[in-house]
């Protein structure tokens, strides 16, 4: 039966250096490197700093004082250990991960914009063909309007028999959806990159 992986050296170069290994002390999780987005977080390899030093580093804190308190205490103590250190950037987890959305925040927020724009053009574009239509049938209009007033001169007929009007509602709704369902589909399959390729 295999051993685990802890207790052995792995090297961080091509061929293996026994000078330059690590001795492995122990396995963590997968992470998000890249984005909190990311659906596979991959893994992730921390080396002892004194084995592997750096120009930088980064050191998380966790605290329940205000950020700005924080980052007054936490450049004190650094300037107490070497006041030749400098510290560069203090932000909070919140703040980093705003800033990694924000790539992804940005055009959901501008296509919010335009399709509101969109809706109002839309709604004004309707009231307009209807205000219209209505200008010019108002006689169509008014002979159906008198249908109450002529109903003492007719017998045995409805003016506004509530079945053929529910009828006629939904015959001109499964028309418009007729209408509108194939030039519908013909724009929810064009190629986006085919488009820009003739524009």
């Amino acid at each position: 039966m295999p051993s685990g992986p802890i207790g052995k050296r792995v090297s961080f170069s091509t061929t293996f250096e026994p000078q330059k290994a690590a001795t492995i002390i122990g396995v963590v999780a997968t992470v998000k490197q890249r984005h909190p987005t990311e659906v596979k977080p991959t893994g992730m390899v921390y080396s002892p700093f004194i084995q592997f030093p750096s120009n930088w580093f980064r050191i998380v804190a966790r605290t329940q004082m205000p950020p700005e308190t924080m980052a007054k205490s936490l450049r004190r103590a650094v300037a107490h250990l070497d006041p030749e250190l400098v510290v560069t950037k203090i932000t909070t987890m919140e703040q980093l991960i705003d800033d990694s959305l924000l790539t992804r925040r940005a055009p959901a927020i501008l296509t919010a914009i335009f399709a509101g724009v969109a809706l109002v053009l839309a709604t004004v574009g309707t009231y307009g063909v209807l205000a219209y239509t209505v200008s010019h049938r108002r006689r169509e209009i008014g002979v159906w309007v008198t249908g109450r007033a002529m109903q003492n001169f007719l017998f045995e007929i409805v003016p506004f028999p509530p079945v053929l009007i529910a009828a006629t509602a939904a015959l001109m709704g499964l028309v418009v959806l007729v209408a509108i369902l194939v030039p519908s589909i013909r724009a929810a399959t064009i190629d986006p990159s085919e488009t820009l390729r003739h524009e």
